[in-house]
């Protein structure tokens, strides 16, 4: 216990640091002065503890990014606004600089996918120089920046025996956040849980957005239940079981069309972590059939999906052209590729440069990562973008093969079926900054190193001899 308490120069440091932090935060937000202290105070606490104990700062990134939409301070630098993520991650990077400097180890572990996304910051900064700054162009550049420094900061800071226990943490959050959004009606303005259903009954969750939020479930639960599936006690099997029928139930309340289709894809390979648990499955599917209509209103949410089969039909079932619009868009967006295909229209750019306007008269984007990337970026998106998607899919097939026994075959599996949920989403959404996408990549990638190289595993499934070697994963990499 004296240890924790010890008040050594780096520990002094981090929680300098976390005073200049709180408070240049709590003086824009005129907060009242006893929630100023305790916010100084629970700072101070997490510094100290996150210096002794960095996978303390990684589960307080997840919580930010769990809860990003709700995290505004009402501060702002430079015109980006301060979330709760954003300050997680500058501090988690903070504490993990000064933990790294008193403890010599190494700053970050290479990873080929890492040099990628750096790449693609250098081509976003690059196009914006380029091509035409704007503010937005700017912002999304650096958040773009701080997610890649966050993907290289878990990478680094969790260890693979970490991996089950912070998976039980993550799911846990993870439920409680899915059953508020089953029961509370989400605000489209600010992702605000509050009573009583809206007319859908869309649950937006703590993003705002029913569509990101059916990516945020789709993205975080297969990886999290693969991590716990993996652990044979009662309380991990409890995480699984949830996480893997609550989430169908969240994605159909949400109302998102894409989030169905790539659900209904990946539930044959989610089961497969309950390959061993039939009677959880049948289980699973009563409390499914149970909570849909219980939760939801039934007629307004078929209404809604059964265009997928007629969408023809969108604007006399639904009132809605949304089918129509995207179509535009994405064409529009292809022109727009055409004419800027070497410099790019420039980073926040497409929208306006496209001139396609919806029935709002508003500029949107076009729905598309991958479309937004190129014709932003041009030659560079171009050149960049496949290399990210090689990467991801090596990582994700290195994984899979690698596992040896069944605990390793369901944590590769939440990892494939996370990561070609993040690919297929991203083919309907512009996904660049959807902060849980690089937050499961940079476990990924810890995975990865589990698998492909085993160490001491603290399962209580496995029951296989640990595999010792000599080679570093910075070198089989390189």
């Amino acid at each position: 216990m004296y240890r924790y308490l010890t008040l050594d120069l780096p520990v002094l440091s981090a929680m300098a640091i976390a005073m200049v932090l709180g408070l240049a935060v709590l003086a824009g937000t005129g907060v009242y002065v006893l929630w100023a202290l305790l916010g100084f105070l629970a700072l101070v606490v997490i510094c100290i503890t996150g210096y002794h104990h960095p996978i303390v700062l990684v589960a307080l990134s997840f919580i930010g990014v769990l809860i990003d939409s709700w995290g505004q301070t009402g501060y702002s630098v430079g015109g980006i606004d301060i979330t709760f993520s954003k300050l997680s991650a500058g501090l988690t990077a903070v504490i993990w600089f000064i933990h790294v400097i008193s403890s010599k180890k190494p700053l970050f572990e290479y990873h080929p996918l890492i040099l990628a996304l750096a790449l693609l910051v250098v081509s976003m900064a690059s196009s914006l120089v380029m091509a035409r700054f704007t503010g937005i162009g700017l912002i999304n550049t650096l958040s773009v920046a701080m997610l890649t420094i966050m993907v290289i900061l878990i990478s680094t800071i969790v260890q693979p025996k970490d991996l089950v226990p912070l998976g039980r943490f993550l799911g846990l959050a993870l439920i409680g956040l899915i059953v508020a959004s089953l029961v509370l009606r989400s605000s489209a303005a600010h992702g605000m849980l509050e009573n009583p259903f809206d007319t859908l009954q869309r649950a937006r969750g703590s993003l705002g957005d029913a569509n990101e939020w059916s990516a945020f479930l789709l993205v975080s639960c297969p990886l999290v239940a693969g991590l716990v599936a993996a652990d044979k006690r009662w309380y991990s099997r409890f995480i699984t079981f949830t996480l893997l029928f609550l989430m169908p139930v969240a994605i159909i309340r949400s109302a998102s069309r894409a989030g169905f289709l790539v659900m209904m894809a990946g539930v044959p390979f989610s089961l497969y972590m309950l390959k061993e648990r039939k009677g959880q499955i049948l289980l699973g599917a009563i409390l499914v059939a149970v909570l849909i209509p219980t939760t939801t209103d039934t007629e307004a949410i078929y209404a809604r999906l059964s265009t997928l089969l007629t969408p023809w039909n969108e604007q006399e079932i639904t009132h809605g052209q949304s089918f129509r619009e995207r179509s535009q868009l994405f064409y529009y967006g292809l022109q727009t590729f055409r004419d800027h295909w070497f410099i790019g229209t420039g980073v926040g750019n497409l929208a306006t440069t496209h001139g396609f306007a919806s029935l709002d008269f508003r500029f949107r984007t076009v729905h598309n990562s991958y479309l937004t990337i190129v014709a932003e970026q041009g030659i560079f998106g171009i050149l960049v973008l496949p290399w990210i998607i090689f990467q991801s899919a090596r990582s994700i097939f290195s994984s899979w093969r690698a596992a040896a026994n069944p605990s390793q075959k369901k944590m590769a599996m939440g990892y494939a079926v996370s990561g070609v949920s993040f690919g297929m989403m991203a083919a309907t959404l512009d996904l660049q900054t959807l902060a849980i996408g690089y937050f499961i990549l940079g476990l990924g990638l810890v995975l990865e190193k589990r698998l492909v190289f085993p160490q001491e595993d603290e399962d209580a499934e496995s029951n296989e001899t640990p595999v010792s070697t000599e080679l570093s994963y910075a070198h089989f990499h390189s």
